[in-house]
This record gives structure tokens, C-alpha cells and sequence, in this order.
């Protein structure tokens, strides 16, 4: 466990969570999601975002077989603070 911190504010936080799933029909799902949200309100690329509104909000799902294979993979924007990120993303 850390020691006490010297007083301070909070600026920004990043979450990552994943989790797996087990299919019914025998293959696996791992998915992951990211978060970013600042404290403060927040300008890039034309837009404010308040405290706690995520400016990034980014998820994936890998699909395995019981060998690892990676048989697919889903990707999701669903916020950005850049106009070209979802540009990124090939179809």
C-alpha cells in the first residue's frame, strides 16, 4: 500500500478494464474498454468536455479459439477528442 500522499488535486484518469467471456459455441470473447476523463473542463479539436465526460471512450473484442487463434476482432470509438480519430479505424 502507498503512504499518504501531500495534498493534492485530481487532473486526469484513465481506465482500462477487461474481461473474458466464455461462448457458447466453445470460443472466448476478451474485452477491453478505455476511458480518459479529466477533472477540469477540456479543449481539443473544437469541442469543451466537462469533468468526468470521457473524451476518450474506446472499446475492443478479440474472439479466440481454445488454441489462441484470433478468429476476430471489433473495434469501437465511441467518443474521440480529434476530428481524424476515427479515421484510424479501417472498415
Amino acid at each position: 500500500m502507498l503512504s499518504t500522499p501531500a495534498s493534492r488535486n485530481p487532473l486526469h484518469t484513465r481506465e482500462i478494464t477487461f474481461q473474458g467471456y466464455a461462448r457458447e459455441d466453445g470460443l472466448w470473447d476478451i474485452e477491453a474498454h478505455l476511458r480518459d476523463f479529466k477533472f477540469h473542463p477540456f479543449t481539443t479539436g473544437g469541442k469543451t468536455w466537462e469533468p468526468g465526460q470521457a473524451f476518450h471512450d474506446m472499446w475492443v473484442r478479440i474472439t479466440v479459439n481454445t488454441e489462441l487463434v484470433i478468429l476476430a476482432i471489433e473495434v469501437s470509438m465511441d467518443s474521440h477528442p480529434h476530428p481524424e480519430c476515427p479515421q484510424v479505424i479501417p472498415p
